[in-house]
């Protein structure tokens, strides 16, 4: 491993060659490289930065890229700047999420378009260490939860010193609007599928026995299948429907924390 360790430099000094603009220059010109870290064998160029004041992730990103293309042209080197803060005590929970929200944003949608949309529409609260995340009642905000804790937490501990505890939960406005957007879009599908079953022609079209007849249209988690008894008539074909949780769902089931 090739490492300088504990430099204790302002920026400039260490990438005298880097040309910065006037004001990236004022951004970074306070901030002090800690170390530079190249492991052998690897391309990866890992800068480890200290700042008193917060610094935007994409103003990070386009500082990697200057570093790469004046510093390090043609070589394949990749820059990773591993920022770190010491914030003075003004900085709450509450005002240090407020200001850095954005770039939790900007990070969250290089990695995952799905988890940038429920964080980009939620809303969020914070009391002492605990951060609760409020987020639409859905199959996918449910199951995406996990990795958005995690990140939430690892960010906050390496880049702020704070053992965050992330939970969820669920308002009941939330709820209704999702589960009335649902029960429409069953409606829908429901009638798409009894349409398309009546266009059909000939009953000897349908399967013999008990067969099935598959989804005509794309199924959603509450339409299960479209069941035809080919033995009968089209008047025989029965919809077997599982039907949306409504909001009279016990409130207390819908708050996950992760202590």
């Amino acid at each position: 491993m090739s490492q300088i360790e504990d430099m204790g430099r302002v920026f400039a000094s260490v990438f005298p060659d880097c040309k910065i603009p006037g004001r990236l220059e004022s951004i970074f010109s306070q901030v002090m490289v800690r170390k530079v870290v190249m492991c052998t064998g690897s391309t990866i160029l890992k800068v480890y930065l200290s700042s008193e004041y917060l610094i935007p992730r994409k103003d990070m990103d386009l500082m990697e890229y200057l570093i790469q293309e004046h510093v390090f042209p043609g070589t394949g080197v990749k820059i990773q700047i591993i920022d770190q803060y010491q914030l003075s005590s003004q900085y709450s929970l509450s005002v240090l999420t407020e200001e850095y929200w954005e770039s939790i944003l900007y990070e969250v949608k290089k990695n995952s378009q799905v988890e940038y949309r429920l964080l980009d529409k939620c809303q969020w609260g914070a009391e002492g260490d605990v951060l609760t995340i409020l987020l639409e009642d859905s199959f996918l905000a449910r199951s995406k939860s996990p990795e958005i804790k995690d990140y939430l937490e690892r960010i906050y501990e390496e880049r702020f010193g704070i053992r965050l505890k992330v939970g969820f939960n669920y308002t009941e406005e939330q709820k209704s609007t999702f589960y009335a957007a649902n029960r429409h879009k069953l409606k829908v599908e429901v009638a798409s599928i009894m349409e398309q079953l009546d266009n059909i022609a000939e009953p000897t079209a349908l399967a013999v026995g008990s067969a099935c007849i598959g989804y005509l249209v794309a199924p959603s988690p509450f339409v299960v299948s479209a069941v035809a008894s080919a033995a009968v008539s089209l008047s025989a074909v029965s919809l077997l429907v599982v039907s949306s949780p409504t909001s009279s769902s016990p409130a207390g089931s819908s708050f996950t924390m992760g202590l």
